[in-house]
């Protein structure tokens, strides 16, 4: 019959076995013990070192089996656990297997089956075995799995916890490219470029909290993050230093240190107020107040001085070869040029200026398509609208920085077509 015990009844019952072995040596035999030093004199038994005499080997692969408190606390009961030295303990690593099989979006853990997505999946999500799996993109605004960043027509973006957003995908980074209106292409990519039309974040600054809202071109605004310096205070252009609504203006040189100033609106006449002007454009859409002004002519086309101030809002004394001039900057499509006149002519926005840049461009002589040659050397008259051209350079592929950049070191225009752009 096999005797069971609790825990701590075996702890007992084992010490008074060993304590009536040890008694029955040191009095029933008490004349014929053998004194002892260590157990080789006393083989097969072993020395009893508080007596120091021989006593009887314990073997313990004839000890019963004992119980053992449960770890699973399944049925509040006890496991019986075999200590002898024939005891067989593979069953105790053996997984215990679910019963019924599991659903598709189950695993089996310690004989139950559970949920293969803890946390439960975000929406969009479909739960499986292998975890949340995400669709393939077919629509902005949808969850997907950012570890395929690009889909489709689709480049999905990383936001965290493992899931991403579908966005369109576009092809000129930080520009309007070929996002629709109040997006900008930026790079989403986590380890390698993926660029997405990512939506305005901001129209005024309220809408960042205690940040600045960056206005760019197609509508399209970014929160900066905001210091607590004020304006006129000295700043590093490269942190986050200035005020709300204010922008680290550089130096002369364009490194450090800067100057924190006003961010305004260049085509919103008087926005910074009497005494200053809206110019030095950081973006195609803002600008920052300057006190530099002409000290001559304010309107567009006016002879001006010094080269680099500002004559007004938005128009600035820029140096000609052999004169400086007013220009007045300009949005296509918009009616900015509608009071650049020269010599009573109405003027045409060409967007062409500045390498890589449609959204931005100057008030100029408008020039007739149907003329000769209205532009002069190096450059020909394009049709830019009803009754209305605009002055192009024109380059070769194997010219383009002596065309387009006058030799310059750096030159960011592509000849496009037989023209700079």
């Amino acid at each position: 019959m096999t005797v069971r015990f609790g825990y701590r009844g075996y702890r007992w019952g084992y010490l008074m076995l060993a304590g009536f072995v040890l008694a029955s040596c040191a009095t029933g035999d008490v004349d014929d013990a053998t004194p002892c030093s260590s157990d080789t004199e006393c083989a097969p038994g072993i020395c009893d070192s508080l007596s120091g005499e021989c006593v009887d080997r314990i073997d313990t692969n004839n000890l019963p089996d004992v119980p053992k408190v449960d770890a699973g606390l399944d049925e509040g009961g006890n496991d019986q656990v075999d200590l002898g030295d024939d005891a067989d303990r593979s069953d105790m690593d053996a997984p215990v297997p679910c019963v019924p099989a599991c659903a598709a979006n189950e695993v089996c853990s310690m004989g139950a089956c559970v949920s293969a997505c803890d946390p439960a999946c975000e929406e969009g999500a479909t739960c499986t075995a292998d975890g949340c799996q995400y669709p393939v993109c077919s629509a902005v605004g949808a969850t997907c799995d950012p570890t395929t960043a690009v889909q489709g027509a689709f480049a999905c973006s990383d936001i965290g916890d493992g899931t991403g957003i579908c966005l369109d995908s576009c092809t000129e980074e930080f520009s309007a490219s070929t996002c629709g209106a109040e997006f900008y292409c930026i790079d989403v990519g986590d380890t390698e470029p993926n660029l997405g039309c990512v939506p305005s974040l901001c129209d005024v600054d309220a809408d960042c909290g205690t940040d600045t809202c960056l206005n760019l071109d197609n509508g399209f605004g970014l929160c900066l993050p905001a210091g607590a310096k004020a304006a006129g205070a000295v700043c590093d252009a490269s942190l986050s230093e200035c005020g709300q609504g204010l922008y680290c203006r550089r130096n002369t040189a364009g490194a450090n240190p800067g100057v924190c100033t006003k961010l305004c609106d260049p085509f919103t006449v008087g926005s910074c107020g009497a005494g200053s002007f809206c110019g030095s454009f950081v973006t195609q859409r803002e600008g920052l107040c300057s006190t530099n002004q002409s000290v001559s002519g304010t309107d567009a086309f006016d002879l001006c001085s010094p080269a680099g101030s500002w004559c007004a809002d938005h128009i600035q004394c820029l140096a000609f070869s052999t004169f400086d001039g007013c220009i007045s900057y300009c949005r296509p499509g918009t009616s900015d040029c509608d009071s650049a006149l020269l010599d009573g002519s109405p003027s045409v926005c060409n967007n062409y200026l500045y390498p890589g840049i449609r959204t931005q461009g100057a008030c100029l002589p408008e020039c007739d398509p149907l003329e000769a040659d209205p532009c002069g050397p190096g450059a020909v008259c394009v049709d830019s609208g009803p009754d209305a051209g605009i002055c192009r350079t024109t380059c070769t592929a194997a010219t383009r920085v002596a065309d387009c950049c006058n030799n310059a070191t750096t030159c960011n225009f592509q000849c496009v077509n037989g023209l700079c752009e």
